[in-house]
């Protein structure tokens, strides 16, 4: 448990610095990839792809029916609240592919920070490059 605490602050961390850096484009990128990762899940337990038997009694086995009368529960509730579990257990991936797609989305719709903010590896290598390049013309002057 210790470990998995671990991981949901470190998670939580990777998705406030993509707020903080990218504003609302980075929670737009991951609300989408959330929206359309449960949308498709829902789809592909409505129309029983994946096969989850009976949703009801699955959410029935997680302890649910101490909180909610899931017996008058509507099949297409049950099949929603399946997919927004199995939604849930997507979440380390749709955080990767957040981080990882919302900088060109933020550069391609013009909304990127400043490249300094972004990429310190980057600013790195273009002060060491023109550093190694001022001193090979003045080596080439002399």
């Amino acid at each position: 448990t210790e470990t998995a605490t671990a991981h949901a602050k470190e998670a939580g961390s990777r998705l406030k610095q993509l707020v903080r850096n990218y504003g609302a484009v980075g929670v737009g990128v991951y609300g989408g990839i959330y929206v359309g990762t449960l949308g498709l899940l829902y789809g592909l337990v409505d129309s029983h792809v994946i096969a989850a038997g009976d949703a009801i009694s699955m959410l029935k086995s997680t302890g649910l029916d101490n909180f909610v009368d899931i017996s008058s529960m509507n099949p297409k509730t049950g099949d929603f609240a399946l997919a927004w579990i199995l939604t849930k257990f997507t979440e380390p991936l749709r955080l990767v592919l957040a981080v990882s797609i919302t900088p060109p989305i933020a550069r391609a719709i013009g909304w990127a920070p400043p490249k300094a903010d972004t990429d310190p590896e980057a600013d790195e290598k273009a002060s060491s490059s023109s550093t190694s390049s001022s001193s090979s013309s003045s080596s080439s002057s002399s």
